[in-house]
């Protein structure tokens, strides 16, 4: 889940910084950012103001809305588009793995034999795995929008499996210290962070994820939108 909660915990909320970055691929694809702001009820004009938030609902909706326009589930900031359906296709294939883990490396590895813009490996090093997530041209993904949306896919999807959140003992990442989003990326990854790295990685115990998958296919329809809902 994407956000902070609000004082009355009842609405989860977005700083504008998600908000302006999201559309970029699209953007940079040549589609109007009013157009697509305007898609889910946002003034272009408000998101600009100071303190400006919006729901993770919206998010939600938004990246729908271009996931559907570009026909690419990485928001158009990758060269090769993601098919729409790659995530649940992956997904449904994840169902006979033993362990959480296990389910992990296999999605990984299917995600590198049919997409190589972003490479995910996994790796165990002593009681830790690490979760290291490289792209092909960075440069199409300036503000990191997609790195932070995949790391935070993969770790929900791991906690979705196991049916516990599954904590992270630390993140990475490949810029300086965000200052004017900060508290919410902390938010997102409540964990170590580690600044100015080589790549963009997760950093968790190996305990945690060689746990038995407690989810059925039945359940799969709850997964909607990961890591949005």
């Amino acid at each position: 889940m994407i956000g902070k909660l609000t004082e009355s915990n009842s609405m989860v909320t977005l700083n504008a910084h998600y908000f302006r970055c999201c559309i970029r691929g699209a953007e940079s694809r040549g589609h109007d950012r009013s157009a697509l702001y305007e898609s889910v009820g946002i003034k272009s004009e408000d998101i600009e103001a100071p303190n400006w938030s919006g729901s993770v609902n919206t998010m939600a909706a938004l990246c729908r809305n271009i996931v559907n326009t570009l026909d690419d589930e990485a928001l158009g900031f990758t060269e090769l588009p993601l098919k729409p359906g790659m995530f649940a296709l992956a997904t449904e294939r994840l169902f006979h793995c033993n362990t959480v883990l296990e389910g992990l490396i296999k999605g990984t590895e299917f995600y590198r034999i049919l997409w190589n813009e972003v490479i995910t490996t996994i790796e165990i090093i002593g009681n830790k795995v690490m979760l290291t997530a490289v792209r092909r041209r960075p440069e199409l993904d300036p503000n990191n929008f997609l790195m932070e949306f995949w790391l935070l896919g993969w770790h929900r999807l791991a906690c979705w499996f196991s049916g516990e959140i599954i904590p992270l003992t630390a993140a990475e990442f490949c810029y300086a210290v965000p200052h004017d989003y900060l508290a919410e990326l902390k938010y997102l990854f409540p964990c170590r962070h580690l600044y100015n790295r080589d790549n963009f990685r997760l950093q968790l115990n190996l305990a945690d994820l060689t746990v038995p998958i407690s989810k059925t296919l039945s359940e799969l329809e709850t997964l909607k939108a990961i890591p949005m809902e």
